[in-house]
């Protein structure tokens, strides 16, 4: 799968993701993404929310969850370095954020552990 190239390649994935949180077919798929996640970009919504994005899947272009499960060779630190371009920063952990993002699970019903996948410790971009 190709990498994005610009903030405009992110945001597309970010809505094709926000569509997934309320998809009957694709909600679990998101929740798992979210619950699995080590580094997130936070971003506020015109509401005043703040939703978590996965860099994985945020750093393939027009990415979809089945493109996403079917590609086998997808690698965060990869994802990770092109957005640390795009976004001009690296993530961080950052323990408001982190509390922010328990409230969000909560929220959202999503299982939450205070480290991603193989117990790595959670790292934002917190962009807006």
């Amino acid at each position: 799968m190709e990498l994005v190239n610009s903030w405009g390649d992110i945001k597309s994935n970010m809505q094709t993701f926000d569509g997934y949180r309320w998809s009957k077919d694709y909600n679990g798929y998101y929740r798992k993404r979210i619950e699995l996640g080590i580094c997130l970009i936070v971003c506020m919504d015109d509401n005043g929310n703040r939703n978590f994005y996965p860099s994985r899947f945020m750093g393939y272009f027009n990415n979809s969850a089945p493109k996403h499960t079917d590609h086998v060779e997808k690698h965060g630190r990869d994802t990770n370095e092109i957005i640390n371009t795009i976004l001009g920063k690296t993530p961080e952990q950052n323990e408001q954020i982190l509390k922010y993002f328990e409230e969000f699970c909560v929220k959202m019903d999503i299982v939450y552990k205070e480290n991603g996948t193989g117990d790595n410790p959670r790292r934002f971009w917190v962009f807006n």
